[in-house]
């Protein structure tokens, strides 16, 4: 009785506490359990040969009540299974933070209240990522305060939790209004170094480094700022009629003196990966000197954070220095065999493993054409109506 009693109270308690009316659900209980009292008093009162006529009937329209009572809830508990497909049952719904209120105060230009906006959400949510960036977006692209954004960026970095790519992206905002908004390098090459330390070793690191090694020149931050003055070269006004043509390209630099500039600036940041690839090209068109170019992308391929797609096109640049400049076949092939080695059943392997089918057309198609020596004929034969025979 007591495990009975206890389970009925907290059927009770449940259907009250789940209920988006609970009065009305305990005003049917009382109701049920005086009605049930009530029954339970009459059959144990009722002692006479009329009882066997009257306690049916009693028993009928206390039931016919309690089912006009609950009717709704029962149906409700039976059709539940198949609405929980649609409404998600009694699932809770996930407490999220809304910002289209927000936005909207910022197409109409109204930044202080969208401010206002945000912040009332983040009172609630004090880590959500997407608040934090919206608030810091709205200081530096609208407001231009950049110390105020910069503060924001540092608070989601302050917060646990957040996934990396979350992360990276921050550090890369930080570092892209640092240079926009003061023209500060130093700060920007922080924000990009904070990178590399918190994921070493991963592509995020990896592209860190690439723009670090291509950082805006300090010339450059300085004509964002004020317009440079251009000095226009005076050229010949004639040089149509003396057959030249007007080229206003600037001259370009001598392979080797490219060569001195690449391997200074790579001395600076080894991982440039633009700066060496040049290199290797100037290595392998300009010296012949496939040893070298192979020795630069093969300090790219093994660079950490190297992607697939990365590699394999290294490796197919190796491939075309390969046929194009020393015609080794053997070396061209062991480079796509390592394609398909490094990267067994993926789409580079692939695309390797169709190119080693027709590598040998490729050798074939880049070979010097054989010098055929022609015969002399008179130069005049077309005049005088005849036609050279073959043997003459």
């Amino acid at each position: 009785m007591i495990i009975g009693g206890g389970l009925t109270i907290w059927f009770i308690w449940r259907t009250i506490k789940k209920s988006e009316d609970p009065g009305r659900i305990v005003y049917k209980w009382i109701i049920s359990f005086v009605l049930i009292a009530f029954l339970i008093f009459f059959a144990a009162s009722g002692m006479g040969p009329s009882f066997a006529f009257a306690g049916p009937i009693t028993a009928a329209i206390v039931g016919v009540i309690l089912g006009i009572l609950w009717a709704p809830h029962i149906g409700a508990v039976m059709a539940k299974p198949f609405t929980a497909f649609y409404d998600g049952g009694d699932e809770e719904p996930e407490a999220r933070p809304f910002y289209s209120i927000a936005r909207a105060k910022i197409k109409r230009g109204k930044y202080e209240e969208a401010i206002a906006e945000v912040r009332k959400q983040l009172d609630r949510f004090s880590e959500d990522y997407e608040g934090w960036m919206l608030l810091a977006d709205i200081y530096a692209e609208n407001l231009k305060d950049n110390n105020s954004a910069q503060e924001c960026l540092a608070e989601i970095l302050r917060h646990e939790g957040h996934a990396p790519r979350n992360i990276v992206y921050t550090l890369n905002r930080s570092a892209d209004w640092h240079l926009h908004h003061n023209a500060d390098r130093e700060s920007a090459r922080a924000a990009l170094e904070e990178i590399i330390q918190r994921f070493p070793g991963s592509e995020h690191a990896h592209f860190a480094s690439q723009r670090i090694a291509h950082l805006t020149t300090d010339q450059m931050l300085v004509e964002q700022r004020s317009r440079p003055t251009l000095h226009l070269e005076r050229r010949d006004e004639y040089i149509g009629l003396q057959g030249k043509v007007a080229d206003p390209r600037a001259e370009a630099q001598p392979p080797a003196a490219r060569a001195a500039r690449l391997v200074e600036h790579l001395t600076i940041h080894p991982h440039d990966v633009e700066a060496r690839e040049e290199l290797a090209t100037i290595y392998a068109q300009h010296y012949r000197r496939m040893d070298l170019a192979t020795d630069q992308l093969d300090q790219l391929i093994s660079s950490a954070g190297a992607s697939q797609k990365e590699i394999s096109r290294w490796l197919n640049m190796l491939v075309d220095f390969h046929v194009n400049i020393d015609q080794n076949r053997d070396a061209a092939r062991a480079a796509l065999e390592r394609i398909m080695q490094l990267f067994p059943g993926g789409a580079v392997a692939g695309l390797a493993q169709s190119r080693l089918a027709y590598l040998e057309g490729e050798f074939r198609k880049n070979n010097k054409s054989q010098v055929i020596k022609l015969g002399s004929y008179e130069d005049n034969v077309g005049l005088k109506g005849q036609s050279p025979r073959r043997g003459d």
